[in-house]
């Protein structure tokens, strides 16, 4: 039996997730915030058409999707006929679930696009290529199913998961890896495992036997550095556009004003740092077919043709018009999604950039406005910690445009 075979086994015998309660009914949202991922992907449209839930299990994560975006056409697929009939009875119990298509299908197999077609604009595959021997092919078939501007979001265990230490620890104890055997002296064990390594109330002992089945036991768990997901993901044309643990990671730097000592590094290349610097226990990424457009950020002449844009993830607070003369006025931006305040000062210039933000001016035509340009090197420094922080988006020149006053 080669591993794949012995993986479908696993969830055929425990499917994942398990079905209990009002769970189905008021599905959880696993994945990063929507509107964190809308800031990433930057889409023409304001929500997707057409989704696609590679490796959907036993449902839940579609259903999820199904509230998030009712018109949208919800194809889901996974490889376990056991958990695709299991989604099905949901769906029947579940008048408004009932537009989503299961459908049982091997993300990596070399028929997928055949089978599951094109056109999607949304893709998420969540907590599943860690599983997938051939990671690069299911890779390379979601690449081809998406639309040329849709995306990918993908769920990949990092390099910090708790897998990689423990399954070298288990075998010491008698666990043989491949055969997940439950019982009350392995909770017992895992319980003294996440009492060493600081996990809180039991994290992994408490854990259904799917989920220890999946992540912990079993032929194949892929926990790679981000930057190695990236390799993977751009050998399958496909291009990473954030990692969503890079915003907490970083956050400290905005109190210290540090943040702008990265410059001019991309946001992946800043992510890819941070991972390296404070491995992920779980990644939370956004691809696309096409690279991201970089400002040139060393290129002061070329930048400012560029657009500023707020993004959807943060709410802003403008200060008053008047300010007292000895005090800089106070932005205030708020994001309920990632649990983020960002309080900052900032000069009147900065301000009326960040009021002018819209998508439609560039850097040039707002500062042909204002009284005085600021200094070049300060200029780009606050742009790149916005930029960084998610705050704005820099949209690039776009030739056939009209100039559109301010």
């Amino acid at each position: 039996m080669d591993v794949a075979d012995q993986i479908r086994q696993i969830y055929e015998r425990l499917p994942y997730p398990r079905l209990e309660g009002s769970s189905m009914r008021t599905p959880r949202w696993q994945l990063a915030p929507m509107d964190w991922i809308t800031t990433m992907w930057q889409p023409a449209k304001p929500a997707p058409s057409r989704v696609l839930v590679a490796g959907c299990g036993t449902g839940a994560e579609a259903f999820a999707l199904r509230r998030k975006f009712p018109n949208a056409d919800i194809m889901a697929v996974d490889f376990s006929r056991h958990s695709i009939d299991l989604a099905l009875a949901s769906q029947r119990r579940l008048e408004p679930a009932r537009k989503i298509r299961f459908v049982v299908g091997d993300l990596a197999g070399r028929h997928f696009a055949k089978k599951i077609g094109c056109g999607f604009d949304f893709i998420t595959c969540h907590g599943v290529l860690s599983y997938i021997p051939n990671s690069a092919r299911a890779l390379a078939n979601l690449a081809r199913s998406l639309t040329p501007d849709g995306a990918l979001y993908l769920g990949v265990n990092g390099a910090a998961h708790f897998s990689v230490a423990w399954r070298r620890v288990l075998p010491n104890f008698g666990y043989n890896l491949h055969r997940f055997e439950d019982g009350i002296r392995l909770r017992r064990l895992l319980a003294l495992f996440d009492a060493l390594v600081g996990h809180r109330k039991r994290f992994i002992a408490k854990q259904d036997a799917a989920f220890l089945a999946g992540d912990l036991f079993g032929a194949l768990n892929r926990a790679l550095p981000l930057a190695n997901w990236n390799r993977i993901a751009r050998r399958s044309g496909l291009h990473c556009r954030g990692n969503f643990a890079a915003l907490s990671v970083l956050r400290p730097a905005l109190n210290d004003n540090s943040c702008a000592l990265l410059m001019p590094r991309t946001r992946v290349e800043v992510a890819e740092l941070l991972d390296r610097l404070c491995p992920t226990y779980f990644l939370r990424l956004v691809y696309t077919r096409t690279a991201p457009s970089n400002p040139p950020w060393h290129k002061a002449g070329e930048l400012m043709d560029w657009l500023p844009q707020l993004t959807p993830l943060y709410v802003h607070r403008w200060p008053k018009r008047k300010t007292a003369s000895n005090q800089l006025p106070r932005v205030e931006f708020r994001s309920g999604s990632i649990n983020t305040l960002v309080e900052m000062r900032v000069p009147g210039w900065e301000l009326e950039i960040l009021r002018r933000s819209n998508g439609k001016h560039s850097l040039r035509q707002i500062l042909d406005t204002l009284p005085a340009r600021p200094p070049g090197k300060i200029l780009r420094s606050q742009l790149y910690v916005l930029h960084q922080f998610a705050v704005l988006n820099l949209l690039p020149p776009r030739p056939d445009r009209g100039i559109v006053p301010c």
